[in-house]
């Protein structure tokens, strides 16, 4: 990871031009999509639910296949990219939805201490009692602030799946060059099946600039130190909500 930027991208429902929303007959979006959506889908009765890559994706199948009763949930400017229509917008259960961009590279940068640097770290704790306290222990009792921690289930994450068992996701405050990060990460593999660094990159909450995705979508929540880094480095962004 090279960076990070968290944006509130609202939901909308969109269909070829012409299209009504009671001739639609299946929704695609990403599964996570589709869940936040829940609410809104459950008023649609007998419409089927397909899952797809991603959001983008979904509107321009649509747009390339000429499919009429097929809607996707995706962003305003996907439906603006592919002319499709727009026949609700903001239909996510919560209005305070986030979605989270990364930038990946396969060379990692270290960030410079001027840009308040973060660093994202995943774990497979073994199953023993306090594995979790130990773990954040790692970093408190070396004065490094945590800034976000969750965990996600195997299955879909660095190990083959197993019952009860998740990888847990760590940002903390500092970056790898730093010798407290560096013996707290180092600390984790007395305790954890697997440690992995996804990466130390700035945090930085710049005004926004356009920047061209992976599918041809503006994503209008792009900071222009990660745009700058994606045109140096040749990569895409990649979201997850």
């Amino acid at each position: 990871m090279l960076g990070g930027e968290i944006s509130f991208l609202r939901g909308a429902l969109v269909a070829l031009p012409g299209t009504t929303l009671d001739q639609i007959t299946e929704i695609r979006s990403h599964p996570y999509v589709l869940d936040q959506c829940r609410t809104f889908l459950s008023t649609l009765g007998s419409v089927s639910l397909a899952q797809a890559q991603d959001t983008a994706g979904s509107a321009k199948g649509i747009k390339e296949g000429g499919l009429k009763t097929t809607a996707a949930i995706a962003g305003a400017r996907a439906a603006e990219l592919y002319n499709l229509t727009i026949l609700k917008s903001g239909i996510e259960d919560d209005s305070n939805t986030v979605t989270r961009y990364v930038l990946l590279s396969t060379k990692a940068v270290v960030p410079e201490r001027h840009l308040n640097p973060v660093t994202s770290v995943s774990l497979v704790l073994k199953n023993q009692p306090g594995a979790i306290h130990k773990a954040t222990a790692a970093f408190a009792l070396r004065g490094l602030n945590i800034s976000k921690i969750e965990s996600r289930p195997t299955s879909r994450s660095i190990t083959v799946a197993k019952p009860w068992e998740y990888v847990i996701y760590i940002d903390v405050d500092g970056s790898t060059a730093d010798a407290a990060v560096a013996n707290a990460i180092a600390n984790l593999h007395e305790f954890a099946i697997k440690v992995r660094v996804l990466g130390s990159y700035p945090r930085y909450q710049p005004p926004v600039q356009p920047l061209v995705g992976q599918y041809g979508v503006g994503l209008k929540m792009i900071p222009p130190l990660l745009y700058l880094l994606a045109r140096a480095h040749a990569i895409n962004f990649v979201g997850t909500t």
